[in-house]
């Protein structure tokens, strides 16, 4: 017997077909029995409204020995649902339903932090009962203080949802990986349940670095104004040279090796030794560009490519520059005595 069933479809719900929704059974009819097949539909309404499936056909069609297979159209009747709240569940927002849910979080390193390290935080939930897409938003990238965030996007599957975020730590001291708390409603006990991830804090010694803004927030007044600015602070300030040359060395070698990530820290390195700013501060603007394609291959997985040779140039003549400032301001006659 062929079976042909009817498409249940509706707006602002889901259905869908659990293990075995499918099977035969019999039945005994006016002393004769019958074939049959049962099909389970699981529907979630996802608001708290009315919900009607009008009419539909089920086409059937089965064996007639010798002859054309015999068919027929069986009316499906209408039905008319309504989606609720449970009562005890209305401040739950969003509202997550099911028999259990499981909340994790993995760190990639959590020893032996420095300024300039990065941190990929990994946190997924597991909910059985409902589909992943029910679940609220694991780590929002501005609730992380002290870092620069580059989140990937989640992952979301039938039940689970997994987020990436990539951190970059800029200021030795503590850095604290914020809990998470997800209310949810346990359909065993039909009562409002939570499950937790607690705070996670780190450890990070070292040299601080002051985290850059971003490039995309630079308008043509701040353009004006940095190398003004950068200048006065160069001209001002005394550079470690036995640190400054260090990093410089380092920053130098990772970029001839073509080491993204070292290279990366080294460069933000060298600019705390300079003037105690981030590598978008203390590069030209015209570089830019590379810094960012730098930052995007290691912390967003980009494919686009990183020009270490412009990179290794830009290094070059940021550093002549800062000691040609530091030269001239060593010139500057004192004033004259009244």
């Amino acid at each position: 017997m062929d079976t042909i069933f009817a498409n249940i479809v509706l707006g602002d719900e889901i259905n869908r077909l659990p293990p075995d929704s499918s099977y035969p059974t019999s039945r005994t009819v006016g002393g004769e029995t019958w074939a049959a097949i049962v099909r389970h539909y699981e529907v979630s309404p996802l608001l708290a409204a009315g919900f009607e499936l009008k009419e539909q056909v089920i086409k059937v069609s089965w064996a007639n020995p010798g002859k054309s297979p015999y068919s027929a159209e069986v009316p499906v009747p209408d039905i008319n649902y309504r989606g609720i709240v449970p009562e005890g569940a209305e401040g739950l927002s969003p509202f997550v339903a099911g028999s259990s849910l499981n909340l994790e979080r993995q760190l990639s390193r959590t020893d032996d932090l420095k300024p300039g390290d990065a941190i990929v935080i990994e946190t997924s939930a597991q909910l059985d009962g409902l589909p992943g897409f029910f679940l609220p938003e694991l780590l929002p990238p501005d609730e992380l203080v002290g870092v620069r965030s580059y989140p990937t996007e989640p992952v979301v599957s039938k039940d689970s949802r997994t987020e990436k975020i990539t951190v970059i730590i800029y200021a030795p001291g503590q850095v604290t990986i914020p809990g998470r708390t997800i209310e949810w409603w346990y359909t065993a006990t039909r009562e409002v349940d939570s499950t937790t991830i607690e705070p996670i804090t780190l450890l990070v010694t070292g040299a601080g670095l002051t985290e850059s803004s971003p490039p995309s927030e630079w308008n043509w007044r701040w353009l004006l104004t940095v190398p003004l600015f950068m200048a006065t602070r160069w001209m001002g300030r005394t550079i470690e040279p036995d640190e400054e040359t260090l990093a410089y060395r380092e920053a130098v070698i990772s970029l001839k090796a073509g080491d993204a990530e070292q290279a990366y820290r080294h460069l933000m390195d060298w600019s705390h030794h300079v003037n105690g700013q981030g590598v978008f501060e203390t590069f030209p603007p015209d570089t830019h560009g590379e810094l960012r394609s730098l930052s995007k291959h290691l912390y967003r997985n980009s494919e686009e490519p990183v020009d270490f040779d412009a990179l290794l140039s830009a290094l070059y003549n940021a550093r002549t520059k800062v000691r040609q400032l530091e030269s001239d301001s060593r010139l500057v006659l004192p004033a004259l005595n009244p």
